[in-house]
């Protein structure tokens, strides 16, 4: 049996239990069990009609003499309930999933009684603060989405933050605690993100995480091993260094930033499609351990010079009628230098549709130990294995011009002279190098 407290009207009421009783004081309704006061009440509607636009929720309500004190606010206790304004009572624990949805409440403190907070409690208000509870450990999916928050203080003790929790808010700025392990899908996707704070517990940026911000500059901590698609899509990064641990770089995850420059880790693997398409490359050096290039991977962009540093990755040829599905975008202009370090099993690109510009850029000796030095350079008229053949004939020959013991067949010695060649006149003579384009003629020098 249910009582409406002031009216004196006794009912059923729908949903309760037959040992609970439905209290209605100021147009709200509390559920509460006199078997077990100790549970305390749980706000479960409202009558639409008569609710206040400014609500106070009581810490207690009472029947039969006996002070029950609200605990909870039920799943769609006060959805759409026209409220722009709500205070909630100390001893609060519980706001359930989309409690307060569909209100216009602009600002909200959050008493630290509460430990738990349902999905889309607060979706589709008219928030600007929010004061959370300093014991609350997780924000779960959409619960603040679609609000006016510019800033949010995140509780030092919370871990984890759900999809979309924040997406579609005000956000100018955001340091996520050292606490936090786990950030959601779309967590802060269209904020207007400026900044942003990174915890190093952090293992993975899920997909969409920052997407549609305003981020120029973001640092990624060594901790991160892997990142979701459009990340951090739709903002306008600059320039970017990818934690040293990634080895995938998914479809469109820096998708339309204003990148100039991209730090590519040692580590990489592959570059998934449009990952970095609409951006303001120009260069672009491709790490030796990469295999795979999907289509538009770096399409619409500006580059006229790629880099590659170990064996070619597969790619995907420009089209005939649209030349941006390519992984590196139209090919007009763009050259791609590529390593010829033959003892490491190379291989040789065979793209179609780009340019290769056929020269051999630096490569060290095999065992030798030796770094690469600063500068890009490679004579193909030296002979850096005094095995007596120029580095541009190895390379012709598919020997390795770093290797003594492989060099092309010696021709067989005159049977009319047995003397050696005059050696080639040095110093007297500027000479011009030409690099060596595997496959053509080998030029060798020229006289200038």
């Amino acid at each position: 049996m249910a009582l409406v407290v002031g009216l004196g009207i006794a009912f059923q009421a729908p949903g309760a239990h037959a040992d609970t009783v439905d209290l209605e004081v100021d147009a709200v309704t509390y559920r509460v069990d006199p078997d077990a006061p100790g549970q305390g009440a749980t706000l479960v509607g409202f009558n639409r009609a008569k609710i206040a636009r400014n609500l106070t929720i009581p810490a207690t309500v009472t029947h039969n003499g006996t002070a029950y004190p609200v605990k909870r606010i039920g799943e769609e206790g006060l959805r759409s309930a026209r409220l722009q304004a709500v205070t909630l009572p100390d001893g609060l624990e519980e706001i359930g999933k989309a409690a307060f949805y569909g209100n216009s409440i602009d600002d909200l403190v959050i008493p630290d009684s509460v430990v738990g907070i349902g999905e889309q409690a607060f979706m589709n208000n008219h928030m600007k603060t929010v004061v959370l509870p300093k014991k609350l450990a997780e924000i779960k999916a959409s619960t603040f989405v679609n609000n006016n928050l510019t800033s949010i203080d995140l509780p030092a003790g919370l871990t984890t933050i759900g999809p979309a929790a924040f997406a579609s808010c005000r956000l100018t700025s955001l340091v996520l605690p050292e606490s936090v392990t786990s950030v959601g899908t779309s967590a802060f996707e269209a904020n207007a993100l400026t900044s942003v704070t990174i915890p190093k517990g952090l293992t993975s940026l899920a997909a969409g995480m920052f997407s549609n911000n305003k981020l120029t500059f973001v640092e990624i901590p060594e901790t991160v091993t892997s990142l979701g698609s459009e990340v951090f899509a739709g903002n306008k990064l600059t320039s970017l260094k990818l934690p040293k641990s990634i080895t995938t770089i998914p479809e469109r995850a820096f998708h339309s930033n204003a990148l100039t420059s991209v730090t590519l880790p040692e580590g990489l693997t592959e570059i998934q499609e449009a990952a970095f398409e609409y951006n303001n490359l120009t260069s672009l050096t491709i790490p030796a351990k990469v295999t795979t290039i999907a289509k538009r991977a770096f399409g619409s962009n500006a580059l006229t010079s790629v880099r590659m540093e170990g064996p070619a990755p597969s790619i995907h040829a420009p089209g005939r009628w649209n030349p941006n599905v390519g992984s590196f975008g139209d090919p007009r202009d763009l050259k791609v230098s590529y390593y010829c370090h033959l003892s490491d099993g190379y291989t040789k690109p065979t793209w179609s549709g780009y340019t290769l510009a056929g020269e051999c850029i630096v490569v060290t000796a095999k065992g030798s130990g030796a770094t690469e030095p600063a500068k890009p350079s490679f004579d193909p008229n030296a002979d850096d294995d005094g095995d007596g053949f120029t580095n541009g004939e190895e390379v012709e020959a598919g020997t390795d011009p770093f290797d003594p013991a492989s060099h092309p067949a010696r021709p067989a010695p005159s049977p009319s002279s047995t003397a050696s060649p005059a050696p080639t006149p040095t110093g007297a003579t500027s000479w011009a190098v030409k690099p060596v384009r595997p496959g053509l003629p080998r030029t060798g020098v020229t006289n200038s």
